[in-house]
């Protein structure tokens, strides 16, 4: 297939704006501090004038020399030094922009216009090499889904490039007006509420930038348990929230969320027939569900890529405060080197994870599987960039023997590690796990329980936790 032109300067000169660039420039050569501002939003790259990108080097190189203030004779003598002094046009050219009239209130418009030109010039490139990437894996080699994530990420990429023009903060602005309304406003915690006074307590709630790593056996609940927090973040706090699935289709899995919300068993919800009660409450849960903003992707065989991509894209679309990804594992071994052990493969997609979570600016939860032994497999990397790494586990029997099943569950959630501070002793936190609705309830401990199990005084008193009266765990 032939691309529309071949000719990188040709590409260049549809997109240029040749004006702008030259009012950027008279603007950074007669005020070194708009050259400052200018060189933290642009790169000598995104002149699409050769010439102009040439000058904009020399003017970098005098900077680096320390150079505090730009003249017409120092910027000639300096590219001239460097032998680029034609190749910018000369003395005369470099004249003719030192000596342009242009108002400094119009230096945002110039300055977007050729942030815009650029990004254009960007996405016309990718777009032509995703096409030749297409070309060579028309019959063998990626599959369909594995080049439209990657085209997704790169398009996404420059997206998200073009929206991120950021300021370094100065660590003094603002913080007195913070501090004195932290003083007459507490917050009880920093993060979003997962749905779990305890848990809440312990973790200080999802943070955004932040990846909460849950690691659990095969088939022991950690789909719901990630499942329930979700849900109350997109149903009871009415926040939008992505939850990418590995194992479960959209089929399968709205059921459960429909189950959660209603109390009636998955099994009923999808065989039908509902009584006349039944009917009721699965139309109040449709409003629930039809008020928020909660977000499936089935996703198996994922890539990393489409992954990335995903979020990226209901993150710029829909504004998602959640990412939720069930769960760790190796993903479609045809995107990546055959050679490679599983363990790093494991470490590459937590990376991943943990850099998206600061990217967005959102928290990320997470599962991954424990082995017979307990263990995960490259345990190390994934607690280097796991924020919090917890394992949900079934109580052993000389738990149960000491605080029943009716009373203390079945589940605990032990927290392992954490940046802040809130890990939990080998009691854990307990939970009701009610199967036929997928519902998970955090146990309101009795106080004995609350001495055996946490050491520290600040664990919260759990009453206000909802809790379903009557019904029967399923072991």
């Amino acid at each position: 297939m032939k691309k529309i032109i071949s000719n990188n300067a040709d590409i260049k000169e549809m997109f240029l704006t040749p004006g702008d660039e030259r009012a950027l420039l008279f603007y950074a050569m007669h005020d070194i501090n708009i050259f400052y501002d200018l060189s933290s939003k642009v790169s000598a790259n995104d002149f699409l004038r050769h010439e102009h990108a040439l000058l904009f080097a020399v003017l970098a190189s005098l900077q680096g020399r320390n150079v505090t203030k730009f003249d017409l004779p120092l910027v000639i003598n300096a590219a001239q030094s460097q032998g680029v002094l034609d190749t910018v046009g000369g003395v005369e050219y470099l004249q003719l922009i030192y000596s342009m009239e242009a108002s400094k209130s119009n230096y945002p418009i110039f300055l977007e216009n050729v942030l815009e030109a650029s990004t254009k010039y960007k996405l016309y490139r990718k777009l032509n090499e995703n096409v030749s990437e297409v070309e060579k894996n028309s019959k063998e080699g990626k599959s369909s889904s594995e080049l439209i994530g990657i085209v997704e990420s790169g398009i996404l990429d420059l997206s998200t490039e073009s929206k991120a023009i950021k300021e370094p903060i100065n660590v003094a602005e603002g913080l007195r007006e913070w501090i004195e309304e932290r003083k007459d406003n507490p917050i009880e915690m920093t993060g979003l509420d997962t749905g779990y006074p305890i848990l809440n307590k312990q973790i200080d709630g999802l943070i955004p930038g932040t990846l909460f790593i849950i690691a659990a056996r095969k088939k022991m609940g950690k789909s719901a348990f990630l499942t329930n927090i979700a849900m109350h973040v997109a149903y009871k706090l009415f926040k939008p929230v992505l939850y990418i699935d590995t194992e479960l289709s959209f089929a399968e899995w709205r059921p459960r969320v429909l189950a959660n919300l209603t109390g009636i068993e998955e099994r009923i919800i999808k065989h039908g027939g509902y009584t006349k009660e039944q009917y009721i409450s699965i139309q109040k849960g449709i409003e629930i569900i039809e008020n928020g903003r909660f977000f499936h992707e089935y996703m198996p065989g994922y890539n990393v890529d489409k992954l990335i991509a995903v979020y990226k894209k209901f993150k710029i679309k829909e504004k998602i405060e959640l990412g939720v990804f069930d769960y760790i594992k190796e993903p479609d071994l045809k995107s990546i080197e055959q050679q490679r052990k599983g363990y790093q493969i494991l470490g590459d997609v937590t990376t991943k994870l943990k850099d998206l979570s600061g990217e967005l600016n959102i928290p990320f939860i997470t599962a991954v599987q424990l082995n017979r032994q307990d263990d995960i497999a490259d345990s190390d990397r994934i607690a280097r960039y796991g924020d919090i790494i917890a394992e949900w586990k079934k109580r052993s029997d000389e738990e149960l023997e000491h605080v029943p099943l009716d009373v203390g569950g079945a589940y605990k959630l032990i927290i392992r590690d954490t940046r802040r501070g809130g890990g939990t002793p080998e009691g854990g936190i307990c939970y009701k796990f009610f199967k036929p609705m997928l519902r998970v309830r955090e146990v309101p401990a009795p106080d004995q329980l609350l001495r055996d199990l946490f050491t520290r005084g600040d664990v919260v008193n759990n009453d206000s936790n909802e809790y379903v009266a009557g019904e029967d765990e399923l072991l």
